[in-house]
């Protein structure tokens, strides 16, 4: 499960826990204390964090903090979707680059080529 799945859970009193481990217990607690109002509780919550199971240190830390509506600090992302060229597909096909490869040489790449030029070389490529 992923990680922000497991704060919000504990906001909104979700009980969907799936395998926990020390680590996540240990990086929870480190995002729990970003919120303010979490610190008086976490705190009392830390001493047990090494003696008790994981999945224990979990619920104790679901039952110590206070229900919220809104998950604070948590914003959901929004995945940008790149514009693939064909042209540099092309030329990354010819050249064997990686997508690393050609993410480093696109700069260079704008300013130096041609486009009607290698359009027509590498095979008429229409946008």
């Amino acid at each position: 499960m992923n990680l922000f799945t497991y704060i919000t859970n504990i906001y909104t009193k979700k009980k969907d826990i799936s395998d926990i481990d020390m680590s996540t217990n240990i990086i929870l607690t480190k995002w729990l204390s970003f919120d303010v109002d979490n610190l008086k509780a976490l705190k009392q919550a830390l001493p047990y964090i090494f003696y008790v199971e994981p999945k224990h240190y979990y619920y104790l830390l679901y039952y110590l903090i206070t229900k919220k509506n809104k998950v604070p600090y948590l914003k959901k992302s929004n995945k940008v979707e790149e514009k693939t060229d064909k042209l540099f597909n092309k030329i990354q096909q010819t050249l064997n680059w990686s997508n690393r490869e050609l993410a480093f040489n696109k700069s260079i790449l704008d300013k130096v080529i041609d486009v009607k030029y290698w359009k027509n070389e590498l095979g008429g490529i229409n946008e």
